[in-house]
């Protein structure tokens, strides 16, 4: 059976025959060790389905020396990583979670206890802050008579970092003036003879400086989406 491959294939199944490790019969033959595995994982198989001792049939290479008459007694093959089937190969790798080869039982009552400890009460504490944010938005609306989208835009834009709220503003300010926005004198303004000032006022400026950004309110999106959310508010 042994009559043909390479050099290095007959090179280290002769050296295994002789008694030679699969590391040193490995290195003997100049192949890696992964190499190794495939080639004792293939030996096995035949070995087992001819009934003979692996490596048993194997040949001399021509620059070794002949084997003695007498073969000597077979080495036990190493354990060796477990070669996936054919029809495992084609079902995919086993899922994860696996013990000694089997699936664990569920735990259901230690299931329950993590959600009645940990899950439940977070998410009890996620609605209650949920609710709360949305009741203080709608009493800006109704109670301080402010626009909730506008409002939450300027309050976004006050808690940038310095460079980027500059950066933020002039851009927001640059465009409405693209489109000849401005913001006109309601009837209080009138009444009170107030001038509501620009959309954007120019300030003396000031040293930049990091600003602690407050936890974003829950379901909060992007400024350019504010108006169209809260648009039914």
């Amino acid at each position: 059976m042994e009559s043909t491959g390479s050099l290095q294939l007959r090179r280290y199944r002769s050296a295994r025959r002789n008694g030679r490790s699969m590391m040193m019969a490995a290195v003997e033959a100049g192949i890696g060790i992964g190499e190794a595995r495939l080639i004792e994982a293939d030996e096995l198989r035949e070995a087992a389905a001819e009934n003979r001792a692996p490596f048993e049939n194997a040949v001399p290479v021509p620059d070794e020396a002949p084997v003695a008459t007498t073969p000597p007694p077979p080495i036990p093959a190493p354990e060796t990583a477990p070669q996936p089937k054919e029809d495992e190969m084609a079902r995919g790798k086993k899922k994860e979670g696996t013990i000694n080869g089997e699936v664990p039982k569920p735990d259901f009552e230690l299931a329950d206890t993590y959600f009645r400890n940990d899950i439940a009460p977070a998410n009890r504490e996620q609605k209650r802050a949920m609710k709360d944010a949305s009741d203080g938005w709608k009493a800006v609306k109704k109670d301080a008579h402010v626009h909730v989208g506008g409002y939450r835009a300027a309050m976004r834009v006050a808690d940038m970092e310095y460079a980027e709220q500059q950066a933020w503003l002039r851009s927001f300010n640059g465009g409405l003036s693209r489109r000849n926005v401005a913001l006109d004198p309601d009837m209080v303004d009138q009444a009170e003879g107030k001038d509501p000032g620009n959309v954007v006022p120019l300030g003396a400026g000031q040293k930049p400086q990091l600003a602690t950004i407050p936890p974003a309110v829950p379901g909060d999106a992007d400024l350019a989406d504010d108006e169209q959310q809260h648009a039914a508010e």
